[in-house]
């Protein structure tokens, strides 16, 4: 439509402000940033296409796919607390039935009548069983009751161990280990010799441990019948 002036040319016309070529030939559009220009593709030429698998997450679904696994997560960490939870529980009161029912045996035996022999191998058997119940039960009067229960026991294995031992049927109760079961048991001596019996000791004694174990059955909701009078230590 229009003709060119006489001695110009197109080189001297300016380019389109949105249509600048580079050192290479290709046209560039303006961007935002100053100094920087964005390739329009060719016409016909093919924008590359993602390849099948691959997938441009968009912020939307990723949000989505963030609160879908909090979202999980607090679902899943109380019901894997519950399970531990339930699981100590477990191991609790099996250590308290095993530990109760080894201070069973004991009782039992005193009540029968037991050799010395006999009495130490059950001791042994309850040790372990208490031990156990030490290490897994929380302090409480469960856990005080079954302790205090076999030193009792322990106790009286040892006041009856001087009579077998060290043929000794009396105890100084003034020092030693006779102190020592008066203070703890409040073990009376002979009004006459002032000394303490070695079989009334080692009953009193028994009968305390005994009480104690009451006091643990109790706490772990299963009380015991009324018991025999102990037996005469052997």
């Amino acid at each position: 439509m229009y003709k060119l002036l006489e001695g110009s040319s197109l080189s001297n016309f300016p380019s389109p402000p949105d249509l600048i070529g580079n050192s290479d030939g290709k046209l560039m559009g303006n961007s935002t940033r100053s100094g920087e220009s964005q390739p329009i593709p060719k016409a016909g030429e093919m924008q590359p296409i993602p390849r099948i698998g691959e997938s441009q997450p968009s912020p939307r679904s990723a949000g989505t796919s963030s609160h879908f696994n909090w979202t999980r997560l607090c679902l899943i960490l109380p019901l894997a607390l519950i399970i531990s939870c339930s699981g100590v529980l477990r191991e609790q009161q099996q250590a308290a039935t095993d530990a109760l029912d080894s201070l069973e045996k004991v009782s039992a035996a005193t009540q029968v009548g037991v050799t010395y022999l006999k009495y130490r191998e059950l001791l042994i058997e309850a040790k372990n069983q208490v031990n156990r119940a030490d290490r897994t039960l929380k302090p409480g009067p469960l856990k005080t009751a079954i302790l205090a229960s076999m030193e009792a026991y322990s106790d009286a294995a040892d006041t009856w161990k001087a009579k077998v031992d060290l043929s000794a049927y009396s105890l100084n109760p003034k020092s030693g280990f006779g102190q020592k079961l008066v203070e703890r048991y409040s073990v009376p001596s002979d009004r006459f010799a002032d000394l303490i019996a070695v079989g009334v000791a080692t009953q009193l004694i028994w009968k305390v441990a005994d009480e104690r174990l009451d006091e643990a059955a109790t706490a772990f909701g299963r009380p015991r019948p009324a018991r025999q009078s102990s037996a005469t230590p052997q």
